[in-house]
């Protein structure tokens, strides 16, 4: 596969300008958040952080306290519906973001800006680089859309690259074959799991791989499958798997 690069001048630095660059944007951020933020601005003086004395990527990380589920709910029960870290004024809001509820303890809610979305997007926008994706190609994303966050970065990461969606969690199997084929997809997005379903319901409904001669990539987050499962798709697909579990 040629090399192919989302944001050619990270991508290429050497490991020391690149934890050089990272340091500079975090230590712009600290100070901004450190002057307007209150919740982080309480969080950070009861637990006597001096930002001055952070002056590298180590010191940021042995210095700066976390913050935990708990700090985040209980903001927003005294500062209902965001808390008063969000940051901004509510009418810069452009999207919104809630956590499963999974733990039992309560959901966080965190309000996007354009630029949220922006940054959202990018994170994932490089698989479709990677992938060798182009403008106007089709791609059938089943990764669920709700309120999360990974639905939604998906989306926006689709639109950044000027990418045709067709959303397919929940279709019927054998529907989102024919999808596949109908439009010439270039990309299919799902877990291995559907992969493999979906390869074994086009074999036994007598479809071949030439059938599936335009998707040009498979992009998947792999949890860690067998690599004998990855290696079954990729001879299925006759196209390059590009793990979410490995950028």
């Amino acid at each position: 596969m040629p090399r192919r690069y989302h944001d050619p001048d990270w991508e290429r630095l050497d490991r020391e300008s690149f934890r050089a660059r990272q340091f500079e944007l975090l230590r712009a951020r600290l100070t901004k958040v450190g002057a307007t933020n209150p919740f982080y601005r309480r969080h950070w003086k009861a637990s006597g952080l001096d930002l001055d004395t952070v002056n590298d990527l180590e010191q940021f990380s042995a210095r700066v306290p976390v913050t935990t589920k708990q700090d985040m709910l209980a903001d927003q029960q005294a500062n209902p519906p965001f808390g008063d870290r969000l940051g901004v004024d509510r009418t810069e809001l452009a999207g919104l973001n809630i956590t499963s509820g999974t733990t039992g303890i309560g959901q966080e809610a965190y309000g996007l800006t354009e630029a949220d979305l922006q940054v959202a997007g990018d994170a994932m926008a490089h698989q479709w680089t990677w992938a060798g994706l182009r403008p106007g190609d089709v791609v059938i994303s089943t990764t669920p859309v709700t309120f999360l966050a990974a639905g939604l970065a998906v989306i926006e990461a689709i639109r950044q690259s000027r990418l045709v969606p067709i959303y397919g969690f929940g279709l019927d199997k054998k529907l989102l074959l024919e999808l596949i084929v109908r439009h010439r997809a270039a990309c299919v997005f799902a877990v291995p799991n559907l992969l493999i379903q979906l390869q074994q319901l086009a074999l036994a409904e007598g479809y071949t791989r030439e059938d599936f001669a335009s998707v040009r990539a498979i992009v998947s987050p792999l949890i860690m499958p067998p690599f004998s499962l990855v290696e079954q798709i990729v001879e299925f697909w006759g196209a390059p798997e590009i793990g979410r579990a490995h950028v």
